[in-house]
């Protein structure tokens, strides 16, 4: 399952930190879940979602499989 995150995080240009902040997780949960280590939560990914601006699919599923 890809991650896409990283990717849109850096898009947008913000740090990890200021995303942590915003969605109320540490800098390094974040990092791990950038980095595959930490499986997320569906509270998590979706204030994800909403502040990257992109839907839940976008961020974690391969629509090419």
């Amino acid at each position: 399952m890809p991650n896409r995150v990283k990717y849109y995080r850096e898009l947008m240009g913000l740090t990890q930190k200021e995303v942590a902040e915003i969605i109320g997780i540490s800098r390094q949960y974040l990092s791990e879940i950038e980095n595959f280590k930490r499986n997320v939560g569906g509270r998590i990914i979706q204030a994800l979602a909403k502040l990257l601006g992109v839907t839940t699919e976008e961020l974690f599923f391969d629509h090419y499989s």
